[in-house]
């Protein structure tokens, strides 16, 4: 995009046609900068586009961690805010459907990602948000498993108050086993 120095090719959502040709369906970029959100971060950029993605129901669900949003995406290309978290910076990251309606989204933290300050959110379409899974640490990705259970991947555990903050080969995949507890099913 614009900031990118490549403006013909903007952040965005894009479909690929059968003849292997791309075209835009939405740009981010452009919506980004005539939406913006209530509180930005100091490192924001208007070319930052969605880290995940996850479709149903006839929508494509996006999480921003740069803007900590949750946006929808329709198949013509309009794009509806879900909710603004950004005066809270949970650095939201990984997203899944919900069974229930909505989705839900990880949140990783800010620096120094302190200890089980992390959780899942349940975002319903209408843009309510509740806390589904605490006590986790810098999580990148969520799913619901096969058996129904929420699970996470946390980059690490047992970080640091001081810098590189991150502790390198503590990362876990876990399943929610309470409201505020986890099994670890990979380290």
């Amino acid at each position: 995009g614009e900031a990118r120095d490549n403006p013909e090719w903007p952040s965005g959502i894009y479909a690929v046609n059968e003849d292997g040709t791309v075209e835009i369906v939405a740009d981010l970029s452009a919506w980004t900068r005539a939406n913006p959100t209530e509180s930005l971060p100091w490192d924001y950029d208007p070319e930052t586009g969605g880290v995940d993605m996850v479709a149903g129901d006839g929508l494509i669900w996006l999480s921003q961690p740069n803007r900590d949003e949750i946006l929808t995406i329709t198949p013509d290309g309009a794009i509806t805010r879900i909710v603004d978290l950004s005066a809270q910076h949970p650095v939201l990251t990984g997203i899944d459907l919900a069974p229930d309606g909505g989705v839900y989204v990880g949140t990783m933290t800010p620096v120094p990602f302190a200890n089980g300050a992390a959780k899942v959110l349940h975002v319903t379409p209408e843009g309510e948000v509740t806390e589904v899974w605490t006590g986790l640490t810098t999580v990148l990705g969520i799913a619901v498993g096969p058996d129904g259970a929420l699970y996470a991947v946390e980059m690490s555990t047992e970080n640091l108050t001081e810098m590189p903050f991150l502790r390198p080969g503590t990362g876990r995949v876990v399943r929610q086993t309470g409201p505020d507890s986890a099994e670890t099913i990979a380290s």
